[in-house]
């Protein structure tokens, strides 16, 4: 019974392609270009490494993951990949201040701007893309239940500065001033930075030498 219901299936997929429908992945990534300066937001069915080879380099380009999703059918033929599922029933609405209430998490305690949101049909649950502002422009993704809405929006520090693109400077360890001031505002702030203690070079002792240098022939005698 059940090889017959498989030679159905297969004759049924023969006679009729197009009820036989692929699945690709779909990506939302926020792109920077460092030679030009612009900054954009594409939706693409290449992985953010690929995208970066296929459209000028690594070295040129900084592509950063908003959302991935699942799309059924192809992109053969210069087809455009299938659009961002919405949310079901949101909770929170792009422009929205959260906060991050993931315990045991390097974001906990973080608030940032719902820039992105859509719901995933793999996992059952919408998902938010959050960007903290005043973390070096850090994004993340997280699901309902590890958010809570701030209703006070003044407590983000949100410059009205244009912020450089994401790039290894980010990263840079902070500036031993910035530290020394942030210890005097307040005495437990430690300094991370390596820090090496000149030590001065021992001083000959002209008597001991000497002393050596006297006892030395009698030394290889013996």
């Amino acid at each position: 019974m059940k090889k017959n219901k498989l030679v159905l299936v297969f004759l049924l997929c023969i006679l009729f392609p197009s009820m036989a429908l692929g699945e690709y992945r779909s990506y939302m990534l926020e792109v920077y270009d460092h030679v030009s300066g612009k900054k954009w937001t594409t939706v693409t069915g290449l992985t953010p490494q690929k995208y970066m080879h296929t459209h000028g380099g690594a070295a040129r380009l900084t592509a950063i993951l908003l959302a991935t999703w699942h799309c059924y059918g192809n992109t053969a033929q210069y087809l455009q990949p299938c659009k961002k599922p919405a949310a079901k029933a949101p909770i929170y609405k792009t422009g929205d201040l959260v906060e991050v209430t993931l315990k045991k998490h390097v974001t906990y305690g973080w608030r940032g701007i719902v820039i992105v949101s859509l719901y995933r049909q793999d996992w059952r649950s919408n998902v938010y893309g959050i960007r903290f502002s005043d973390r070096r422009r850090s994004y993340a993704r997280y699901f309902e239940f590890n958010l809570k809405k701030i209703s006070d929006a003044a407590d983000l520090h949100q410059g009205k500065t244009k912020l450089p693109p994401p790039s290894q400077e980010d990263f840079v360890a902070p500036d031993r001033t910035e530290l020394k001031q942030q210890r005097i505002l307040n005495p437990k702030v430690e300094d991370t930075l390596p820090t090496t203690k000149m030590t001065k070079p021992p001083t000959r002792d002209s008597k001991k030498e000497d002393v050596f240098l006297q006892a030395l022939p009698k030394i290889k005698q013996k």
